[in-house]
């Protein structure tokens, strides 16, 4: 199996046919790995034990960054890559959708984790982020249409 060979298996995998190959394909790995990452920050029971050696995250680096705006902030990003990724208003609402849902199964999954705790406020701190993702995502891509609806004539005006 050469290199070349497993490259093309992941790009398939991915849903990148020839005509996607490139940075839209590997858009869809950066979202797969980061979403990876992001269940195991929310699901393990001490996600960041290296930073502080065996007695877990120390106290100082958790409270350096309030919790609700970690919540938000990495969903946010989701929210962003998924907005940025998805070129149809229906897959987009779908994957969004699905994200939703992750949001709520996290917490969920939380309560059976020793050392985790659920919260409302978690959620509504995903889905804040999600939407200001979603909404950063919109806004670039209308300022961009904008642009480029205009005419050197009509600018000149």
């Amino acid at each position: 199996m050469t290199a070349n060979s497993v490259k093309n298996g992941i790009e398939e995998n991915l849903g990148c046919g020839t005509e996607q190959r490139g940075m839209l394909c590997w858009l869809r790995l950066v979202i797969l790995l980061y979403w990876t990452a992001l269940t195991y920050l929310l699901l393990s029971p001490d996600p960041l034990w290296f930073l502080s050696g065996t007695d877990g995250v120390d106290e100082a680096y958790t409270l350096s960054v309030p919790d609700l705006v970690q919540h938000f902030l990495v969903f946010g990003l989701l929210g962003l890559l998924l907005t940025f990724e998805m070129d149809s208003d229906r897959l987009l609402s779908l994957t969004l959708g699905v994200a939703v849902a992750y949001s709520f199964g996290t917490e969920l999954v939380q309560l059976f984790v020793p050392g985790r705790f659920a919260s409302a406020l978690d959620i509504f701190a995903n889905l804040l982020g999600l939407a200001v993702g979603w909404g950063a995502v919109q806004f670039l891509r209308s300022l961009a249409l904008s642009r480029r609806v205009r005419t050197p004539n009509a600018m000149s005006s």
